[in-house]
This record gives structure tokens, sequence and C-alpha cells, in this order.
């Protein structure tokens, strides 16, 4: 099958088996399934649950923008360079609450990496939030001394349990305060205009932060912005725009793929099993073969949206790592929670993590 990573294509046959088995499998065709509109990953808020409660939930989980990310790149196509201008860095959050009776009760660890590789760090902090009596909630960074001695905080209890205030340094003017729009369905987070100041290590002068963020129940939009004393900014986009990321699910599933290649047919040639875990923002896991060697191919998972019909999908792709185009791909409704493609060669099925698909661990 052609590779069709262009969603402009919409009379493209598509097989779609949904669904996950424990062995190869005979192929099987099943009718399209027309998407329908975007899931919400968490339920509306229960009449019980109060407001700092509320928050926390909407706020724990991972987060990424890979779809505005694909977006852009979709719409340099129609210029003339082809060409992203002024591009959003790919980034993916982990926003992990710990136990950490030391720093506080209500206490998350966080962890931002670049370009969907995880060791492509860039950011680990510790976020305090406390309630106040009229509903706002305050967020105080912190970040660590040495974060090298606290790599994947969350993954250890014992050592977020010893997390002592003498690890931590934070940054006087910084907190931010979210407060709880109703018409919106959505938190809005602000900075104290100017309070936080930094002293630039290149220029030796003073510099301002002033993020603005909002959080609702599958989104956190993320804007970063820097300005010198003059109001020029530093860093981050001059254009004003957020970050968009949406929080993620997490699949796991099985693998089967012929030695013999696309080309096998066979159904006696040796076949390689493997396991799968990916997440709904553009995670990509390579195929390797059972002695751990290179398959050649990749496997994708995202939540894109059709460019003809703004319909969002969930696209379940084979790549080819040579030319890192989609060999084929299925697609379903996103709120789906079993996805799967046989191509008698090649066999996959995943089904959404449980519990706590909003995290990899």
């Amino acid at each position: 099958m052609r590779s069709r990573d262009s969603y402009s294509l919409l009379g493209a046959a598509l097989m779609l088996f949904v669904g996950c088995a424990a062995a190869p499998i005979a192929t099987e065709t099943a009718a399209k399934v027309e998407p329908t509109a975007p899931r919400e990953l968490v339920e509306a808020v229960a009449p019980s649950e109060n407001n700092f409660a509320r928050f926390k939930r909407w706020f724990t989980g991972e987060f990424n923008n890979n779809e505005q990310v694909w977006q852009q790149k979709q719409e340099a196509q129609k210029t003339a360079t082809g060409k992203v201008e002024n591009p959003f860095e790919h980034i993916h959050h982990i926003f992990a609450p710990i136990a950490a009776p030391e720093i506080g009760t209500d206490v998350f660890f966080i962890k931002q990496y670049l370009d969907n590789d995880p060791s492509k760090i860039y950011r680990q902090r510790i976020y305090r939030f406390t309630e106040a009596s009229d509903g706002a909630i305050k967020l105080e960074i912190f970040s660590f001394v040495d974060e090298t001695k606290f790599r994947d905080l969350h993954l250890n209890a014992a050592a977020a349990k010893a997390l002592m205030p003498a690890a931590l340094k934070s940054t006087p003017g910084c907190d931010v305060i979210w407060r709880f729009n109703a018409a919106q369905n959505a938190y809005a987070g602000n900075m104290q205009k100017d309070a936080c100041k930094i002293i630039s290590r290149s220029s030796g002068k003073p510099i301002f932060i002033n993020d603005t963020l909002r959080l609702d129940q599958s989104e956190i939009w993320i804007a970063d912005v820097a300005t010198d004393a003059n109001g020029a900014v530093v860093w981050g986009r001059k254009d004003g725009q957020s970050h968009r990321n949406r929080k993620v699910r997490y699949f796991t599933g099985w693998l089967y793929i012929n030695r013999a290649g696309y080309k096998a047919e066979n159904w006696q040639t040796k076949f390689s099993p493997g396991k799968v875990l990916l997440h709904t923002e553009g995670a990509k896991q390579k195929i390797l073969f059972d002695d751990n060697t290179p398959s050649g191919y990749s496997l994708e998972l995202a939540q894109l949206t059709y460019q003809n019909t703004k319909v969002p999908i969930l696209k379940f792709a084979l790549i080819n790592d040579s030319t890192g185009e989609s060999m084929t791909y299925i697609w379903s409704d996103t709120e789906a929670t079993r996805i799967g493609m046989n191509l008698k060669w090649f066999q996959s099925g995943l089904t959404q993590k449980d519990p706590n698909p909003q995290f990899g661990y």
C-alpha cells in the first residue's frame, strides 16, 4: 500500500482491525468507522468534587503538543518555501504527584523533554500547590540544587519521601496563581507582572518572566515569555501564542513481524513477537526482531485532524524507517480504547492502558 501521510486523502481504502489477540490471525476487513468528536480523557467534575480536587485531577498526567507541531508542518507545505516559520518546540510534560512530606501536602514532580525523546530532558522541577480561602490556587516552583540526583523522582517513592528543602531552591515572585473560570470550564494561571526577575548569565542584566497558562479537562496551554527591562522579548514566542498540550492516553499491546518482510507469502516463516507501549500524541516505537536487531520499521500512534473536514481521528501507522513515511495506517475515532492492524506479514493490536492511562509507568 502506498504511503498516505496527507490527511486530505479521504478516499483511501483503509483496513481496520479493532481488538487485540495473542497470536497472528488471518486478514480481516471491517467497515470504516466514522470519527466522532474529540474524546475528553477525564469526565466532567462530579458535583461532590471541590475546586482544589478538580484542579489536581485535571493537572495530573502527561501532556504533549504533537498535533500543534504537526499542524504547523501541514500549513508550511502550502507556502512557497515549505518551511515552518517560528516553529513550536515539541514538548512532552510529566506532571506526577509524589509523597514528599518535608516539602508539602500537595507536591508534584515535573519532567519536561523535547521531540518525544525522553533523553532530551530540558527541565525538572518540584511544584507545590496550596489553596486559599477564596478558591485561588497557588503554585510555587522549585528547582533542584543538583537535579542529576533526582532523575525520575516520580518513580522512586523512597527518594521522594526523603526529599528535603535543602535540596531545592526557589526564585521569589515566580509563583503562579490559578483561578477557575466557570464560563470556560477551565483554570487560568497568571504571574504577578514583572515580579519574577532573574539575572541573565550572558548579559548580567535583569530578565522578567511573565507566563500565562490555561488548564481544562484535557489540555494545558503554556505561554512562556521573558522580556528585558525595555519590554523586548528575550525568549519565548513574540506572537504570544501558547504551546497547546493535550493529555496523553497510553496504549499497551503486542506485535508480530515476519522476518521475510512485506513480500512474505509463507506463513511458516518465523515471526518475531514484541511488546508495544505508545501514547496518543505522536509516540513512536522502533520494531525489533526477537534477537533485538532493527527490522527497519516503527509504529506510531497519534491523534490528528483531517485537513479537509477538520474531523479528529486516532491514527495507528506502520512507518518505513528509511523513508520516514507510512507503509500503511488505520484510523478510528478518538474515543477508541482498542485498535490494531493486520497485514499478514505484520500484525499488531493495542488496548488502552489500565489503570492510569495518562501515565506511561
